[in-house]
């Protein structure tokens, strides 16, 4: 889950606003008091000292001031002034104010949310060419809420701003910060030279006088390993139980106590929404931290160790975002994009059904320009766009697959998605025959798959969405190819009827082989034209087809031989109905002679017979002899005549020529 962005504190310099008074000859007020802007003619420099107090929750703040009137008094007006005003954090109480010099005071004289102003009175006229030296106190304690503020001091964590106190264009103030040992200090903002170490031991951070205070940025965090604390909760769902182990920090239990209200809630709505139970049989633990493991996001989910991340200062969105992740962690879906923007717009379902607030991931016109293709979007491993860092890139892939979400939800429908995440998680493949046994996935769907099984019910269109945010360049001609596929694929589902196409074409569609499935498509068009033929062909001669020709088509491996299986019986039944043809109605005593000896209608019938028995070679050869014979009927017995006159003649010779030769006398 990206981190989502911290809140800057407004930075409230201090502004010096004095009291005047203008004194005429005798010591006579010759006008009211007024107030007057701040400017050198009121110089005020500070030394400002925020002592970090984490086991206190509060960080006490101590102001050394010298205020000086850089009037200069005329012979006939002398200038003074009576009081400061004096703009110092808003979460600051406990006012105090001494002078060695005067009695001094401050009072609260307005409160805002960036800033709270104190009047502080000298005590005394301050004389043009004068200073004074005050001591101001105040404390900075912890807010303790909301969760996500700037400000909060605490044994774990402490995040202050440090301001610089001083009037306009009067440099030379400084900033002191002290920390306890055993905290690490990081300058988020602005930074100090140091440590060195006080007589308690404690880290002092020192500046030098600061040119321009009022330009000065500090923001300090100072942290320790936390201490945690772990609660069981049971939380019940559809299956029964979902149980979970809290570890927050130890002086941080309204970070458990919100963390637990909000999963009581979230996970049942989670799970709910998703239309799926809850997927983890052991407890899921849910750990407060600093940082997640992973840099930059403000949580994490460990499927192998069930143990999700969340930063101190998460708001609903990211707590339930992480939950989500129960079911979009790699199991479910195969790409990081895919896991990252239905996590997301889960979280902002529950969030939005229990009413609570959270910041919507957007695109904004900044991050368009950290653009990349989503199936670019990798950790540490993507190439930015000119003029873009990787964090923009972070940002960017979070806000775009969460918007991707958004639209395929608005475009499917929230029930089809439901019914996505049942055929995943039973791991049906897309392209389901429309009868026989179930064909399965062999793993998680990758971006290919789950456009398949989104556009499974012919209904929802999503392409072009993959097309313009998810795909690579080089993918999108993949897209094209897949729409040519599908229309193929759709219009031999057409032509089929009832029969089903041979699995192999849905595992090239599901493999994105769209040329090999265009192929064997092409096939399976011309097979299911040819059945047809060969059906009304065959029912019309009243012939009996091979058994087992559909399964052998549903079942096929290659179309191609199927193809010459039903051309061989489309040529065999071509053959049997010449062959019928061929055959006379009645035959003459001519062509009743050519038919002496041979059997026409037995290799007829033997022909039927072979081609019920799956042999349409042997059927056709035998109907072919058996349209030969009777085709050549006809020659065949005037043949015969003739051969039979011929034998008739020469026997007749013969026996003349015996007759005579028993006639002639003896010599």
């Amino acid at each position: 889950m990206r981190a989502r962005a911290s809140a800057r504190a407004e930075l409230m310099i201090a502004g010096v606003l004095a009291t005047m008074g203008v004194i005429g000859a005798g010591g006579l007020i010759m006008q009211a008091p007024v107030v007057r802007a701040a400017t050198p003619d009121l110089s005020v420099i500070t030394s400002a000292r925020y002592d970090v107090r984490p086991e206190a929750g509060r960080i006490d703040v101590t102001v050394d001031l010298t205020a000086t009137n850089r009037l200069v008094d005329t012979p006939t007006t002398q200038y003074t002034f009576e009081q400061a005003y004096l703009a110092v954090p808003p979460e600051a109480t406990g006012f105090a104010v001494s002078s060695a010099s005067a009695d001094p005071t401050v009072a609260v004289d307005d409160v805002k949310p960036t800033h709270t102003l104190l009047r502080i009175a000298f005590g005394s006229p301050l004389a043009a060419g004068r200073s004074i030296r005050l001591t101001l106190t105040y404390r900075l304690p912890d807010p303790g809420a909301p969760a996500d503020r700037d400000f909060r001091v605490g044994p774990t964590l402490t995040t202050f701003q440090a301001w610089a106190l001083a009037s306009t264009e009067t440099p030379g103030s400084t900033v002191t910060v002290t920390v306890p040992e055993g905290y690490i200090v990081t300058f988020v903002r602005g930074s100090l030279p140091g440590p060195t170490f006080d007589a308690a031991g404690r880290q002092v951070w020192a500046s030098a006088a600061i040119e321009d205070p009022l330009k000065f940025d500090l923001f300090v965090r100072v942290e320790r390993t936390p201490v945690l604390v772990d609660s069981e909760v049971r939380v019940p769902v559809e299956s029964g139980v979902a149980r979970l182990t809290l570890r927050a920090w130890s002086d941080d239990p309204g970070w458990a106590d919100r963390i637990r209200v909000l999963l009581r809630a979230g996970i049942p709505g989670l799970e709910d929404a998703i239309g799926r139970p809850w997927p983890l049989a052991q407890p899921l633990t849910v750990e407060e931290v600093l940082d997640p493991a992973t840099a930059g996001l403000a949580g994490t989910f460990d499927p192998v160790r069930n143990r999700i991340e969340v930063i101190y200062r998460a708001g609903p969105e990211i707590a339930l975002h992480e939950a989500a992740h129960a079911w979009f962690n790699g199991g479910l879906l195969a790409d990081r994009w895919a896991n990252e923007a239905f996590a997301s717009y889960y979280a902002e379902v529950v969030a939005t059904d229990l009413g609570l607030p959270f910041e919507p991931a957007a695109v904004t016109p900044e991050l368009e320009g950290a653009h990349v293709p989503l199936n670019a979007w990798a950790p540490g491993d993507v190439q930015p766009p000119e003029g873009a860092d990787r964090s923009a890139v972070e940002a960017y892939g979070y806000a775009a697959a969460t918007s991707l979400a958004r639209r395929i939800a608005d475009r499917t429908g929230t029930d089809s998605l439901r019914r996505v995440w049942a055929a995943i998680d039973a791991g049906r493949a897309p392209y389901q025959p429309p009868a026989g046994p179930t064909e399965f996935l062999a793993g998680p769907p990758d971006w290919r798959g789950l456009l398949d099984l989104l556009e499974d019910d012919g209904r929802s269109r999503v392409a072009d969405l993959w097309l313009v945010i998810v795909a690579l360049p080089d993918e999108a001609a993949m897209l094209s190819a897949r729409d040519a596929a599908r229309r193929d694929h759709a219009a031999a589902l057409e032509r089929a009827g009832d029969w089903q196409l041979p699995r192999a074409i849905r595992d090239a569609l599901r493999g994105w082989q769209f040329d090999a499935a265009r192929t064997q498509l092409a096939i399976a068009m011309t097979v299911l034209d040819e059945r047809d033929e060969l059906l009304r062909a065959a029912t019309a001669a009243g012939l009996t087809l091979p058994e087992g020709l559909r399964e052998r088509f549903e079942e096929a491996t290659d179309l191609a031989t199927i193809q010459a299986e039903v051309e061989a019986d489309l040529e065999a039944v071509a053959a049997i109905e010449a062959a019928r043809a061929a055959r006379p109605a009645a035959p003459g005593p001519v062509e009743r002679l050519g038919l002496v000896g041979s059997s026409p209608n037995q290799q007829l019938a033997d022909a039927v017979e072979a081609l019920a028995d799956g042999d349409p070679a042997r059927a056709a050869t035998l109907a072919a002899a058996a349209e030969a014979t009777w085709r050549g009927a006809d020659d065949s017995g005037r043949a015969r005549i003739v051969a039979i006159a011929g034998i008739f003649a020469v026997g007749l010779i013969v026996g003349l020529a015996w007759h005579r030769r028993r006639r002639s006398p003896i010599a």
